[in-house]
């Protein structure tokens, strides 16, 4: 019921234990953990393998996102409108949706906005 009203993304992930191990029920019950969710913009979702196809429909999102969190981590601060420039930068130097992590840090890494913050 948790998920349902502050993070309904959360639900593909019911499967996984704390530690990451595979689960169809919990502990106390013997009634299969339901993992089906619908999304902020509508969309149902039955399990994590549904779950991975939308986000792999929406992969440069999730670089821009990658990339704005990595640049707040590291600079120590919140970025600002002025920031986006970089963000947008990084992400096209990347390749958008071919982006790999290892390059993604090491354009995080030597940005102007982390070299110079």
């Amino acid at each position: 019921s948790c998920h349902a009203k502050i993070d309904p993304m959360g639900f593909p992930f019911e499967n996984f234990d704390v530690v990451g191990r595979w689960r169809d029920n919990y502990k106390q019950s013997r009634s299969r953990i339901d993992t089906s969710t619908v999304l902020s913009n509508g969309e149902p979702i039955a399990d994590i393998v549904q779950f991975k196809q939308v986000l792999k429909r929406r992969r440069i999102e999730i670089v821009q996102c990658l990339v704005s969190k990595m640049l707040t981590y590291s600079i120590g601060r919140q970025l600002e409108t002025i920031d986006r420039g970089e963000v947008d930068r990084i992400v096209k130097a990347l390749g958008g949706e071919n982006a790999r992590l290892r390059d993604m840090i090491h354009a995080v890494v030597t940005s102007d906005l982390f070299l110079h913050n």
